[in-house]
């Protein structure tokens, strides 16, 4: 009887599991039988077309619409990728109701172009030519090279780009030097030492006549309050003998005895601001020693700040200077300046944006795809003005060649006397091609379409067997 009872129930359970397969299996045959309609993917209506439209074209009437390219930059690099600007702004009344506003949309299109890019962003390195590009020599070795030569000071930058030569350079030293003279105190401020003559070992021999040792130097590789090294002109004085030795490198004492400094700052006395004293027109403070001067050191704080003062050549007895308003060189080497009484150099060239190079990259500008500005303005009830604008990003290659003239000499200077002298003037200007994108032709339309899902039939229809 226990045995009936279970068989039963096993009986009864597999006849429900069967019932429900075959449930199943009719729901699926109905799912695989499901069509959707196809207004389910009903294209949107389309309200306006512009049709294409070539920019820099403007069109008027109650749908208007200004396109306009604009060309930024031209570059000394041919077929150089080149960005330009598509803007565009369009107005159209459409009779819509206010409800229909949110179901509107517009669509911007490029007509596809040759050599023609879209860019969402592009960054553009400029490059030109090296308008205002020195390169100067003596003989075949290089005096200087690069942008702005008037400067008195040429940065530690310019020295690793190799604008000019480390062995004909010295360092500024700026900072601030204290002293007093009778009662009164002194300062010079924020200047920079523009040159050093000190005496030592001085003895005297005689009332007012003195053996000593003196250095006076333009080209300052270090200092501080008790020693200076540098390169200039070395004397040892013994009445009635004196020796001089010019373009010696020496270190030696300075502040020992009489040490006259050459300086640049504002000076004040007592704290009140006196004047100003240039590099080129520096105080003198002559520090007293045995030997004469008038001044008592109280501070000195000078350091090197990364700046270099250019000279000829590498005996460094005279400072490099050019007047770039005249485009000539200026306080040129003069033979006395040398031990050997003999210029530097049989010529001295210079040049001013010489042939063939240089392109110089002045930097990097971005240029993006603006986004688009699209509001809506109520004429009726059942009638919008939309204003649509924006501008894409687009490039080309620069490949359409123009002339343009830069700036030029190619002078020489050959001794003279004690000093140089121009040979003669050479400094017409020169014609050099540039690149200039072209993309006239390129088109764009505008497209409004009116995309209401509600209007749409997306039931789902199911074939019956």
């Amino acid at each position: 009887m226990k045995f009936n009872s279970t068989f039963n129930k096993l009986k009864k359970a597999f006849s429900q599991i069967l019932n429900n397969d075959n449930n199943l299996e009719k729901k699926a045959v109905v799912n695989q039988n499901i069509q959707f309609n196809n207004d389910l993917f009903k294209t949107p209506e389309l309200l306006y077309d512009s049709n294409w439209l070539t920019a820099s074209s403007i069109q008027g009437n109650l749908n208007s619409s200004y396109i306009d390219l604009s060309y930024s930059y031209s570059t000394v690099k041919k077929n150089q990728e080149t960005p330009f600007i598509l803007s565009y702004i369009f107005t159209n009344i459409l009779n819509v109701s206010e409800n229909d506003l949110p179901f509107i949309d517009a669509l911007i299109s490029l007509k596809k172009y040759p050599d023609v890019n879209i860019k969402g962003m592009l960054l553009f390195q400029t490059w030109e030519y090296g308008d205002n590009y020195w390169k100067i020599l003596g003989d075949s070795t290089k005096i200087y090279e690069g942008i702005s030569p008037s400067t008195l000071f040429f940065s530690e930058q310019d020295r690793i780009n190799g604008d000019f030569l480390v062995n004909n350079a010295s360092k500024w030293y700026r900072g601030t030097i204290k002293y007093t003279i009778d009662e009164d105190n002194y300062e010079l401020r924020n200047g920079f030492i523009t040159s050093v003559t000190t005496y030592y070992d001085v003895v005297e021999i005689n009332p007012g006549l003195f053996n000593y040792k003196s250095f006076a130097t333009l080209a300052i590789d270090s200092i501080s309050s008790s020693v200076i090294n540098g390169q200039g002109t070395y004397q040892v004085v013994t009445p009635p003998t004196t020796i001089t030795t010019k373009n010696v490198q020496m270190e030696v004492p300075v502040f020992e005895d009489r040490t006259i400094i050459h300086a640049s700052g504002f000076l004040y006395k007592n704290g009140v601001y006196q004047s100003y004293y240039s590099d080129l027109s520096p105080l003198q403070i002559d520090f007293e020693g045995e030997m004469g001067g008038n001044a008592t050191l109280i501070d000195f704080d000078y350091v090197w700040n990364n700046q270099w003062k250019l000279f000829w050549d590498n005996k460094r007895a005279r400072q490099f200077r050019f007047n770039e308003s005249v485009r000539q060189p200026q306080n040129l080497p003069q033979n006395y300046d040398y031990e050997t009484m003999t210029l530097p150099y049989t010529k001295i060239y210079v040049y001013e944006n010489p042939s063939g190079f240089p392109e110089i990259r002045l930097g990097s500008n971005s240029f993006v795809t603006s986004d688009e500005n699209k509001m809506w303005t109520k004429i009726t009830d059942n009638q919008y003005r939309l204003y649509l604008s924006g501008s894409l990003c687009l490039s080309t290659s620069a490949n359409n060649e123009k002339i343009t003239y830069t700036a030029f000499v190619d002078e020489d200077y050959s001794p003279s006397g004690t000093t140089y002298s121009r040979d003669s003037e050479n400094r017409d200007n020169q014609q050099k091609p540039i690149y200039e994108p072209i993309a006239d032709g390129v088109q764009l339309k505008l497209q409004i379409f009116y995309n209401n899902p509600l209007n749409y039939d997306n039931t789902i229809k199911v074939k019956n067997k």
